[in-house]
């Protein structure tokens, strides 16, 4: 498996990362376990059929060569499975922003996703980009039109929303549900409707996943350094147990099995 971070040129407020993977056929079979991070994403199959669905659940998803799939912030961890050689982009978008590829903001879908195309206008380069393997200028695209977008001001985000997410992460997940609406002055119900509406998830379970992926980060800095129950205080859990939990809600398995088997993944940015 070979995973490879895209640098991206414009609306780096709107995109978070861009990563390219390469899955040979004799390890896609085995199925792939990526982490859920809280970015909204993009999934476009450059090469290889292959499926995807939300660890614990038996829907599956599929997506041929050229086509593309839009999923909001993720509640549980993702596998992706085939049974030949992918070539994937992954686009990575902050939550807050996901409403531009929304078609009705009011509407939810968590384990969803659908099918992803940009307007009639950009058809034809983007199929053009697939065909010619070069995803750079795919990206260069989608810039593009999210930069249409912000010029035509379907860019605006709530200004709540965009706070909650701010104080979560600047709190790397340390921060109480009550302390988020007390800070605003609103209630507990205002809060959480507006964050499932805007992000798809409830406040509560962003910050958990922001606390797990604050732990994974400390992992991949720390690891031959610090012992995993070093690691787990450090990253703001009382026990392992709690830790453990987490971990077995998010993708179904303990931290250390997680961590030490090559086809789990986190994309770290």
């Amino acid at each position: 498996m070979k995973i490879e971070k895209i640098a991206i040129s414009e609306v780096d407020e709107i995109i978070h990362s861009v990563w390219l993977i390469h899955i040979e056929k004799e390890k896609i079979t085995e199925g792939y376990y990526f982490f859920p991070d809280n970015h909204a994403e993009i999934i476009v199959s450059f090469k290889g059929l292959f499926h995807r669905a939300i660890i614990g659940s038996t829907k599956k998803s599929t997506i041929a060569p050229g086509e593309g799939l839009f999923t909001r912030t993720r509640s549980r961890g993702m596998v992706l499975s085939g049974e030949e050689e992918i070539r994937l982009l992954i686009i990575k978008l902050h939550p807050q922003y996901q409403c531009i590829l929304c078609d009705d903001r009011t509407y939810k879908f968590k384990e969803d996703i659908k099918k992803f195309s940009l307007p009639a206008v950009y058809q034809h380069d983007w199929k053009k980009a697939i065909v010619n393997n070069n995803p750079g200028e795919l990206i260069s695209i989608f810039e593009t039109y999210l930069a249409e977008q912000s010029i035509l001001g379907n860019n605006r985000v709530d200004s709540l929303i965009e706070e909650t997410i701010s104080l979560i992460k600047k709190n790397k997940g340390e921060i109480k549900v009550k302390e988020l609406y007390g800070m605003f002055g609103i209630s507990k119900s205002t809060l959480e409707q507006k964050f499932n509406r805007e992000v798809g998830l409830s406040p509560k379970e962003f910050c958990k996943i922001e606390k797990l992926n604050n732990f994974l980060k400390n992992y991949e800095e720390f690891k031959n350094e610090m012992s995993l129950t070093q690691l787990t205080f450090k990253s703001g859990y009382y026990d392992q147990s709690h830790l453990i939990k987490d971990f077995k809600y998010y993708v179904d398995e303990s931290p250390k099995k997680f961590l030490t088997q090559a086809n789990r993944i986190s994309l770290i940015a």
